[in-house]
């Protein structure tokens, strides 16, 4: 349970921007835990309400239907009838738009959503049990699909400030805040024993919890590119205008740049000369896409206003079209890793790295080491980096990939699917 979904909307603006600020900080975390209050019957209610063994609910983080739990829940939903599975958000449009195309799904809070949560006996998710509901959640199995890997310190296995204060309380108080945080998954998936060992630590749990079979989201990247197109069409016509879009072009470049957490304007910050880039791109016959991590905020120039760039909503969901692009532009972003299963290259724009390292994350593994490809520090450098008739990919980043993803070659979204039959089985009582 988010609070923005049971505080009026006119007072979200103002505590959203006060929240940079220490009393910002302390008042939301004050609401947050008013609101637990509120629903602390109905998690103790959770914890004795019987469920359906083969009842799965899912959901993913600001109420989209978006990651590994969508890929999941789609494939289930056609291709697995013994399980019952519904798509669970307080977005009233989106729940509108998937019964549309025949799936199940309710809204978080109401009376059949809740009942549907509190019977359902696994929940699967991309970030915490609050991405469906938290409230409800008490006694199902937690399957935390996750939503990258990468270098980024998480959960307990981080020493910024804010994570040592979000997971290593001083206090009770704090504890109560944000229960969620401090409930350990009963499944997790990983891709590999380097990122198995680093979420054990992030979240708490034991190795054999962990399904390492790669990510559904990215199974995409092993289609034969016409058998994807096909798909892509039919299934989303915001697709086919993406695609069409880029076959305008002989090279497409996709700028995806990380959420930095002391909310700057990355675009600002970088120096991007739009004008430049344009006419740097239109040299090369080359779209550049700018696709921002949707908690980012940034003003865009009108749509239009420049021939070779494109800059998508944060919204847009561009990984299943990634295969049909050329060259990925990232800084600290979990999408470097996704992209070098394409067997394409990597640039790095490293803009701010000593300021991203004080201000927003920690690394928990080295980033030269495991970040090796071209760089650039500054927007003129990153032009350089661009201006080549074509990048291949480097030995290093082709390392990198087993080290990340192991043998994964695809069959996420089946491997995944298999297992949570194996799970709801286990809970189905014998005979």
């Amino acid at each position: 349970m988010a609070y923005g979904e049971v505080i009026p909307a006119f007072l979200l603006a103002p505590l959203r921007r006060l929240r940079r600020t220490r009393f910002g900080a302390e008042l939301e975390d004050f609401l947050i835990l008013l609101v637990n209050v509120a629903f602390s019957p109905l998690y103790l209610l959770s914890l004795v309400t019987p469920r359906r063994p083969n009842r799965i609910a899912f959901g993913h983080s600001n109420g989209s239907y978006a990651g590994n739990p969508k890929y999941v829940f789609a494939h289930v939903a056609a291709n697995v009838p013994e399980l019952e599975v519904a798509w669970v958000s307080p977005n009233a449009a989106l729940v509108e738009t998937l019964r549309a195309e025949g799936y199940r799904a309710y809204r978080k809070m109401s009376p059949a959503g809740l009942w549907y949560c509190l019977t359902a006996a696994v929940y699967v998710f991309a970030g915490r049990a609050s991405d469906v509901n938290f409230w409800t959640s008490g006694g199902a199995l937690h399957v935390n699909l996750w939503h990258g890997v990468g270098l980024k310190g998480l959960g307990f296995h981080s020493n910024t400030a804010e994570n040592r204060r979000l997971f290593h309380p001083s206090s009770l108080y704090r504890r109560l805040v944000k229960p969620w945080l401090h409930h350990a998954p009963d499944r997790f998936l990983s891709t590999a024993p380097l990122m198995t060992d680093h979420f054990c630590k992030a979240f708490r749990i034991d190795p054999a919890r962990c399904w390492e079979l790669g990510y559904p989201r990215s199974d995409t990247a092993f289609l034969p590119p016409e058998t994807l197109r096909a798909r892509l069409v039919a299934e989303d016509p915001r697709a086919k205008a993406i695609l069409d879009r880029f076959a305008r072009f002989r090279r497409v470049v996709l700028y995806m740049p990380t959420f930095r957490d002391s909310h700057r304007d990355v675009l600002v910050d970088a120096g991007f000369d739009y004008a430049r880039l344009d006419r740097a791109m239109a040299a090369r016959d080359t779209l550049f896409v700018v696709k921002l991590h949707p908690w980012s905020h940034s003003a865009f120039p009108a749509e239009g206003t420049y021939a070779n760039l494109w800059f998508a909503k944060n919204t847009d969901d561009l990984y299943p079209v990634m295969p049909f692009t050329d060259v990925l532009v990232t800084d600290y972003s979990s999408v470097y890793y996704d992209y070098l299963l394409l067997g394409k290259p990597v640039a790095l724009f490293v803009f701010d790295i000593a300021q991203y390292l004080a201000e927003d994350r920690d690394l928990v593994l080295d980033f030269d080491t495991y970040s090796p490809g071209p760089r650039a520090t500054s927007f003129d450098e990153l032009l350089d980096v661009l201006d080549v008739e074509s990048l291949s990919l480097p030995p290093e980043q082709a390392a990198m990939r087993r080290t990340f993803w192991g043998d994964y070659a695809g069959g996420a979204t089946e491997a995944v699917a298999a297992e949570l039959k194996k799970l709801t089985s286990a809970r189905r009582p014998a005979g």
